[in-house]
């Protein structure tokens, strides 16, 4: 199991909240248990699944066609 701190910046863009929240939609179609907070999104997956989500989620913020940056942070840690 991986913990992922996930964090979507759309740069240069005054729709930012539109596709984050739209990213958060696909990666809630991916996993469960997500914690979404004012920085940063949160939850716990088994690997295979944490790529796919994760994936999933920067199709859907870079498809709006503006810059997007993510940093994201995986532990092993038990929770």
């Amino acid at each position: 199991m991986i913990n992922v701190s996930v964090s979507l910046y759309p740069q240069e863009t005054e729709e930012s909240d539109q596709i984050i929240n739209n990213s958060i939609k696909k990666l809630k179609e991916k996993v469960s248990g997500i914690t979404v907070g004012p920085v940063d999104t949160e939850f716990s997956a088994e690997p295979e699944v944490v790529w796919d989500a994760l994936k999933a989620m920067y199709e859907e913020a870079e498809s709006t066609g503006n810059e997007v940056s993510m940093e994201v942070t995986f532990t092993n840690s038990q929770v």
